[in-house]
């Protein structure tokens, strides 16, 4: 299953945001992901976001602490689509997260649990890339309200590949910034 349509808002637009009305996640920096676990006989299907050091340049203390103990990546997750033989996806979004927070003690090693109920402002202090902002009671695919940090940074071309993306870093502190997507030729015309 794919995951909803995000829908960008502004800061000044999610600051209205109310935790009353809507389950308010940190937004991982990683890569989506949908996974199985055994949670006591009954499998259950998770979805998340799978998060390495070269994720990018978000990442929460508690995301970092967890790639300090695992650095090879880790699973945050935060959403469920199936419990045993009931399809969550069509549930409201509170039962879904009653559901992931019962499966917490089962979750392997290396699997997390998205912050939740932070205000923007907060999630960003602490380095989130963004939040999303979901209705309790909307289905799995409801889209969801999405507000991102922006961060600029000056950087330089260090890598390219047969792929359409350049690697990044930092122009002034070297710092690795990931890859970029330049699509229709563009990277043929990138150099290091």
């Amino acid at each position: 299953m794919d995951k909803p349509l995000k829908i960008i808002v502004p800061r000044e637009a999610a600051r209205l945001w109310s935790p009353e009305k809507y389950l308010i996640q940190t937004k991982a920096d990683g890569v989506f992901q949908t996974r199985q676990i055994d949670a006591g006989g009954t499998k259950a299907t998770i979805a998340g976001e799978f998060i390495t050091a070269k994720s990018g340049g978000f990442l929460t203390p508690r995301h970092a602490e967890m790639l300090k103990r695992n650095p090879g990546g880790c699973f945050i997750a935060w959403d469920v689509l199936a419990a045993g033989d009931c399809d969550m996806s069509q549930k409201p979004a509170r039962a879904r997260w009653g559901t992931l927070c019962g499966l917490l003690r089962w979750l392997p090693d290396g699997w997390g649990l998205i912050e939740h109920n932070l205000t923007p402002d907060q999630a960003f202090a602490l380095g989130a890339e963004g939040v999303v902002a979901k209705g309790w009671n909307d289905p799995y695919t409801a889209p969801m309200l999405c507000c991102k940090q922006l961060t600029t940074y000056r950087c330089r071309v260090v890598s390219t590949g047969a792929t359409q993306s350049v690697g990044i870093a930092d122009a002034e502190t070297g710092a690795d910034r990931g890859h970029v997507t330049l699509r229709g030729g563009k990277c043929d015309r990138v150099r290091v």
